[in-house]
């Protein structure tokens, strides 16, 4: 079960956080850093504020020894977000600092692996992180992203176009044509990046699903029937650009379903077809 704090002041009832355990340290640190930057204490955790120092440290000036309190304040407001978001398994990591820039240290030491060893485990990890057709695709592509970031950390990019290559290879066989549809097997085929084949890639999962009647999509089917027929036909194809059908359903020339589709008299009349219910739904609203 997950410990989430809400943070205020100390941290705040604005944000909700899941408490920092042994396996979300990205997401943790990303929340985290989020508020300690609406805070203003992100540069007394990365130690860029550093305490300030009196010229004469025996004789402080009044202003030197109220620079130093306001200091001192931010740190503790920085500690206090910090350790309030660390769950009891994880306070071991920053004991013995004295600083919120000393406990931020001591867990990046722990969670970040720097060095060869920690970049292999993890391309390891990328390359081996392979989906059946009983793999839920939307959890798949959600680790393969977060295994990017984890490396991204460790100063070991992986670009846009190898994370594409490397979610494409990693789906089961049965999305073979799916992603050629997308993907070049046709002359008129967008350039698509990571980010937008992997919002068509989880359309398509949740397509799969409500046609094999898997998750709620029985409960809501019927209600939303109507509205769905008016969605599919404002659909457009990346393939042959008509409406009411998408590129891994398409007939047409490097379609996913080429050359599936019925004689050429009658693909004129469905096309006619298609054409006036685009037209109806297209202003039906």
């Amino acid at each position: 079960m997950s410990t989430t704090t809400n943070a205020a002041d100390t941290p705040s009832s604005m944000f909700r956080i899941e408490q920092l355990n042994e396996a979300n340290w990205v997401p943790w640190k990303r929340r985290v850093t989020a508020i300690l930057r609406e805070r203003r204490l992100l540069k007394i955790v990365e130690g860029t504020m550093q305490k300030p120092a009196a010229i004469d440290p025996d004789k402080p000036t009044k202003d030197e020894r109220k620079e130093r309190e306001r200091w001192e304040e931010l740190d503790s407001k920085a500690q206090t977000q910090i350790e309030l978001t660390l769950s009891d398994s994880q306070m071991v990591h920053t004991a013995g600092a004295k600083t919120a820039a000393e406990m931020w240290s001591q867990l990046k030491q722990v969670k970040e692996r720097s060095g060869k060893l920690g970049i292999l485990s993890l391309r390891r990890r990328l390359y081996r992180t392979i989906a059946d057709d009983a793999t839920d695709i939307a959890t798949h592509v959600t680790e393969l992203r977060r295994i990017q970031e984890e490396l991204a950390i460790l100063g070991s990019l992986v670009s846009d176009e190898d994370i594409l290559m490397l979610i494409i290879s990693s789906l089961p066989e049965s999305w073979d044509n799916f992603a050629s549809a997308y993907l070049g097997a046709s002359s008129n085929a967008p350039t698509i990046t990571a980010h937008e084949f992997i919002s068509l890639v989880l359309e398509e999962h949740r397509r799969r699903l409500e046609k094999n009647g898997d998750g709620n999509s029985a409960m809501y089917g019927r209600a939303k029937q109507g509205d769905r027929r008016g969605e599919k036909k404002r659909v457009e194809c990346y393939n042959c650009r008509k409406k009411g059908h998408i590129a891994s359903d398409c007939w047409s020339k490097g379609g996913g379903k080429e050359g599936e589709g019925p004689s050429n008299g009658n693909e004129e009349r469905i096309n006619w077809a298609d054409d006036v219910e685009n037209e109806f739904f297209g202003t039906a609203y």
